[in-house]
């Protein structure tokens, strides 16, 4: 779908409106696709099986020297992160309306800072709007800047707990972990 209009007729008169609404080309996957971001736009990533990302996990120890674990879903891990190419796929792109106006729009995503580095998450914000009246050359500009923004944190797909053991073979204190997967 790149166009849809609108038709309205005006009942005390015999005039009729049209609206059109262009959106962008680029088309979406199927509805049940595994190629989206953490929030559910459009990555590309069409290969993913699932919808969990391998996610790395710090286990304390009883010693306090910590062990990293990096765990994969057992039929692959998906790529989540947002990619600015295809979050844009048939998004609005404009409106002309009845009287031959448009307004245009351009829009960006979401990005803020996550440890000090610019990351984007979570969908498109408007960057500029442009309007253009009838019959005039002259144009309407709308930008639009947003300052600061950091990333909390990215969705969680698992829940990790640690206990602690005591191993009789090392007669040392050891962690025991429980790794759920909470289903999406």
């Amino acid at each position: 779908m790149n166009e849809v209009k609108y038709h309205s007729v005006d009942v005390n008169s015999n005039d009729s409106y049209s609206y059109t609404f262009d959106y962008n080309s680029m088309k979406l996957p199927h509805k049940r696709s595994k190629g989206q971001d953490h929030w559910g736009y459009y990555n590309g990533e069409d290969s993913n099986f699932t919808l969990i990302p391998d996610f790395v996990v710090t286990i304390p120890s009883y010693n306090n020297s910590p062990s990293t674990f990096t765990f994969s879903p057992p039929q692959g891990s998906a790529d989540r992160e947002v990619n600015p190419s295809y979050s844009n796929a048939s998004i609005l792109q404009s409106i002309t309306y009845p009287e031959g106006g448009k307004t245009t729009y351009t829009f960006e995503n979401n990005s803020g800072l996550d440890n000090g580095n610019l990351e984007y998450f979570g969908g498109l914000r408007i960057k500029k709007m442009t309007t253009t009246a009838d019959d005039v050359v002259a144009t309407k500009d709308k930008l639009y800047e947003y300052e600061g923004g950091h990333v909390l944190s990215k969705p969680i797909y698992y829940s990790v707990t640690t206990d602690y053991v005591h191993a009789m073979r090392s007669q040392s204190w050891q962690p025991l972990l429980t790794l759920s997967l909470i289903h999406i």
